[in-house]
């Protein structure tokens, strides 16, 4: 029962021909983090695999997917969730070779965000807010 990349693939391509699936899959992922409590280790860690190949290898998602997750401090996460975390992180830091690319892939939607923040309304205003708010997290988590 061993994760396989194949479902990635297949993510991907679903999402090119259908963009609406990107999002569908963001809500489903919403939606297992809340469950993450009752879940498997295997199961999440099979989520874990599956989320990377979505966020870096495919580019089918953003980090952003993460904010659906409270991971300010270690003691709120349940083993699963801390099982689900370390796997996709430590997947994403065995992947790059060079550590400015783990650094880009983290801060291009923070940088992104704060630009449009100087032209914004108060809605974009929020997104950017909760950007820089879920860096914090990723850094938080990454420390600990």
């Amino acid at each position: 029962k061993t994760y396989n990349s194949f479902y990635g693939h297949l993510a991907k391509r679903i999402c090119e021909y259908q963009t609406q699936c990107r999002f569908t899959f963001q809500l489903s992922y919403w939606d297992s983090f809340k469950q993450l409590d009752s879940m498997k280790p295997r199961k999440a860690a099979n989520l874990a695999k599956l989320l990377f190949d979505l966020v870096v290898k495919h580019r089918v998602l953003k980090l952003n997917v993460l904010k659906g997750v409270e991971m300010t401090s270690p003691e709120d996460l349940s083993e699963i969730g801390m099982i689900f975390l370390t796997l996709f992180f430590t997947n994403i830091l065995e992947h790059f070779e060079d550590p400015s690319d783990v650094g880009q892939l983290f801060e291009s939607g923070l940088l992104k965000h704060r630009r449009a923040a100087e032209n914004a309304d108060d809605d974009e205003l929020g997104q950017a807010d909760e950007t820089e708010a879920l860096y914090a997290s990723f850094t938080l988590f990454l420390v600990q």
